[in-house]
């Protein structure tokens, strides 16, 4: 059975404009076989990607160097690299894009659990008000004002990150209210031969939110001049219109994404 053990000598640690980087030299005794260096990577207790368990910030596991130890088929030197995962081929920092766009009109008479959007109105008022017959109205989806990508590189995935998928915002995020941000599209690669993903999320941008109203009109397709035709949208209904809830809302924060705006 291999021993581990930790050696001071041949250890670093450095400081730099790239972060923190650390050398730690581990000795690995008790092997047998052919093949000695290959059993002291298996043997040193350390595998490729992984994090220091002690340093702050971060830094991971991105070299692992067996080495003769003398001339000795028992035993081995093993030098472990720790870095920023910016390092190398490897790219960490969040690439971030921004840019206008927009999209084809579509018009929906439904809500997001299927149910027919009804708009209810009542003329008059007391005690002689009319209650007329409540209309199934129509919305539009109309264009989104930007699209707000990150690409990034991780060693493991933020937890429900899939379900955020055509939600949108219920708080305040990256500059925008509730409902302005809607999740578009989310994507994970997965790194051959090695720990860690590529991330790609995109969201659309509407500073008028993303949901859209819809009022009550007569016969003739006018809107009487008592109901509000620019209704508080964060209100799902008043006399005369409705704003439907077509998505359903998410914390966009446990994505860790930066702030851009």
């Amino acid at each position: 059975m291999a021993t581990i053990t930790a050696i001071i000598e041949g250890s670093t640690v450095v400081e730099d404009q790239n972060g923190l980087t650390i050398v730690e030299r581990i000795h690995v005794s008790g092997l047998s076989g052919q093949y000695v260096l290959l059993q002291a990577k298996a043997n040193c207790g350390v595998a490729y990607g992984q994090a220091h368990p002690e340093a702050t910030p971060q830094v991971f596991a991105q070299r692992i160097e067996p080495k003769p130890f003398g001339n000795s088929r028992t035993e081995a030197w093993v030098d472990v690299t720790y870095k920023p995962p910016n390092f190398g081929d490897i790219i960490n920092d969040t690439l971030v894009r921004f840019h206008g766009t927009t999209r084809p009109v579509r018009t929906a008479v439904f809500d997001r659990d299927g149910e027919p959007i009804v708009a209810k109105y009542t003329s008059g008022e007391p005690p002689n008000e009319i209650e007329h017959k409540p209309q199934v109205v129509m919305i539009t989806d109309d264009k989104a004002y930007g699209i707000l990508t990150f690409d990034r590189f991780s060693f493991s995935l933020p937890n429900n990150a899939l379900s955020l998928l055509n939600r949108l915002n219920a708080s305040a995020w990256n500059g925008g209210a509730p409902f302005t941000w809607w999740c578009r599209d989310i994507q994970f690669e997965k790194m051959l031969y090695r720990s860690g993903y590529r991330e790609h999320y995109a969201f659309e941008y509407d500073p008028e939110t993303h949901i859209k109203s819809a009022v009550w009109r007569n016969i003739h397709g006018d809107i009487p001049e008592d109901i509000d035709d620019n209704p508080d949208r964060t209100v799902l209904e008043g006399n005369g219109w409705v704003n439907p809830r077509t998505k359903y809302t998410g914390n966009f924060n446990i994505l860790g994404l930066p702030a851009v705006f």
